[in-house]
């Protein structure tokens, strides 16, 4: 059966080692479908002199407000990237107070050496206040990669603690409202939580940003819903009959939940990962609906030593919530 498109002629580099070799690539209704030689689909895209390969995680960028106005996610985009971390070292935009925003983009200036001037025009602050939402504002307006963001420890400080975050120690009371700001962005698609302690990371006016004012124990505060996060997933996992690893979401359990409902753990992996909203399928981004994507997931990309834009399809069938 031809597939809808096929990348032609090409070396595959499959990302597991062996080298590469001249393959044909075809495509049917966004993913990967087949890999040999001599294939059919209705569109070709001649890779004669090219590499293709599962495009490349980009786990270290700052593009938090950048994807408002570059959904492309560029100059990632040219380079075969097709999923991008985000919120790195800290320094996500979310969460943030109304009141808090100017003293946010301060910080981004001297520590980021971005422009004041393009935050406040190109972010649409007005969308979002917490992390669940600034996710929803992203995926309202949709990415061409997959975008997974870091909740940051600069701006869950200043959130929880307002100027003060730049002054001194959190209270008691202050780590357990930052744990619970935490916990809900884990719970709505944070990747993860980020900080810093970096003496070149320095803020507003030149001052220590404040993730660098937090001591051991607030750190140690501070990853317990991480902590928390994990073993709720482990704890969703458990062994079948016959010993294999086999899991099961918790969408899946109920009075009745028993051995029939498990399913493989590879199939509970990417339905966690679905409920936890890691990224945007880029073909519904393209179409400016953005729906969740399970995983940050690889895809192929068409790449060359040359700018360009690349051929992307999921590498496996995404199921969708």
């Amino acid at each position: 059966m031809s597939a809808d498109v096929v990348i032609r002629g090409g070396t595959l580099v499959d990302g597991t080692g062996a080298p590469g070799q001249p393959a044909d690539v075809a495509i049917t209704d966004g993913v990967v479908s087949d890999i040999g030689t001599h294939l059919d689909g209705a569109r070709e895209i001649d890779a004669a002199g090219h590499i293709v390969s599962p495009g490349f995680v980009d786990i270290h960028t700052h593009y938090d407000a950048q994807v408002f106005w570059d959904p492309a996610l560029s100059p990632s985009c040219w380079h075969g990237v097709t999923s991008v971390v985000a919120g790195n070292c800290g320094f996500s935009i979310a969460p943030v107070r109304p009141e808090h925003r100017e003293l946010l983009v301060r910080t981004l200036q001297h520590v980021e050496d971005m422009s004041p001037d393009t935050l406040f025009a190109g972010v649409p602050w007005d969308d979002f206040e917490t992390f669940p939402q600034y996710l929803d504002a992203i995926e309202a307006r949709g990415t061409l990669l997959n975008y997974a963001c870091y909740v940051g420890h600069t701006a869950v400080r200043l959130y929880v603690m307002g100027t003060d975050g730049y002054e001194r120690d959190a209270t008691d009371d202050e780590i357990r409202g930052m744990q619970q700001v935490i916990a809900d962005a884990l719970a709505a698609g944070a990747t993860g939580f980020a900080t810093s302690s970096s003496t070149t990371h320095n803020g507003d006016r030149g001052r220590p940003v404040p993730s660098r004012l937090a001591g051991i124990p607030e750190l140690t505060a501070l990853l317990e819903p991480l902590r928390d996060a994990l073993l709720h997933l482990r704890r969703d996992i458990r062994p079948a009959h016959g010993g294999a690893a086999r899991a099961r979401t918790l969408e899946q359990r109920g009075p009745r939940a028993g051995a029939n409902d498990a399913v493989d753990l590879q199939t509970s992996r990417e339905l966690v990962l679905a409920h936890r909203r890691v990224g945007l399928r880029s073909e519904d981004a393209v179409r400016g609906h953005a729906k969740p994507l399970l995983d940050v997931r690889d895809e192929v990309a068409l790449t060359s030593h040359e700018k360009g834009e690349p051929a992307l399809a999921d590498l496996d069938r995404p199921v969708r919530r």
